[in-house]
């Protein structure tokens, strides 16, 4: 089974998966009278990557251009090589970018949806590419998070898009912040703040989801330790793991435990949303 899907001018595209792993899209043969075409490519595994360049491949060879619609920018998060007490990890999302400038002769134009780092979209144009950024302001629902008394960044990481945020609600800004502890060299998210959260409403804004480990200890910190009122979230990406995406349909999410509103822009994996992911979603 093939998670990711290809849309050309908003008509899913055929794909099969054989026995062997290889993969096949099918192109409609009308494309051949077209000068340029639109892409979505909704990327929720390697195979989608694998896909949009077989599809990217065949437009070249038949000279048509493309408009490139990537909700979620694959690898976006893997932006640096590292080198740990066990491994070297790759730099894969220059690996990435590195088959988009392959054909950037033929893409018009990059759109993707707030992006995980600024530094993801300068080296797609450091490579050749034109890119067109969609802010988290302009996805967010203004009128769906009402009577917002504090919003709070996650890490640093979050603090340019939560503030951005901020700004539209007019409600003060807390960043929290994450340490790796040096006695089980875990990561662990920590909230000094003092400011009296007691009986407040509480929004908290990031660009991706996926395992939920950090939502969890910030909004169990919140509603133990702070005594909240109410936990609002918002997500850009929610990129569900196994782990999440088994539990949502029940409301018993262990990222969601402590939260009590929830909305994401681009949700994927999750059966029933895949083919139209731009709806908002609350799964609580």
């Amino acid at each position: 089974m093939i998670s990711s899907n290809i849309f050309v001018d908003d008509v899913k595209l055929d794909t099969s998966k054989y026995s062997d792993g290889s993969i096949e899209v099918k192109l409609p043969l009308d494309i051949k009278h077209k000068e340029c075409v639109n892409i979505r490519a909704v990327i929720t595994d390697v195979s989608g990557i694998l896909l949009l360049t077989y599809v990217l491949e065949q437009l070249q060879c038949m000279g048509i251009k493309c408009k490139l619609d990537l909700p979620y920018l694959p690898n976006s998060r893997q932006e640096r090589s590292q080198k740990t007490d066990s491994c070297y990890k790759p730099n894969s999302f220059l690996s990435f970018a590195r088959i988009l400038s392959n054909y950037k002769t033929i893409i018009e134009c990059i759109t993707i949806i707030d992006p995980h780092s600024e530094d993801n979209i300068s080296l797609l144009e450091l490579l050749g590419l034109h890119v067109n950024v969609i802010s988290i302001k302009d996805i967010f629902p203004l009128d769906n998070f009402q009577n917002i008394d504090y919003i709070i960044s996650p890490d640093e990481g979050a603090r340019k898009r939560t503030s951005l945020i901020a700004t539209l609600l007019n409600v003060p800004m807390i960043v929290a912040r994450k340490e790796r502890n040096p006695d089980n060299r875990e990561i662990e998210l920590i909230l000094n703040t003092e400011l009296d959260l007691k009986d407040k409403n509480i929004l908290v804004v990031d660009d991706i989801i996926d395992y939920g480990n950090s939502l969890h200890d910030l909004t169990k910190i919140l509603k133990e330790n702070y005594k909240v009122k109410r936990i609002s979230c918002f997500i850009s990406h929610a990129i569900l793991s196994s782990n999440l995406r088994l539990t949502i349909p029940s409301r018993t999410s262990f990222a969601l435990e402590y939260v009590d509103y929830f909305e994401c822009y681009n949700l994927f994996n999750l059966p029933g949303f895949i083919d139209d992911p731009f709806n908002y979603t609350n799964l609580l």
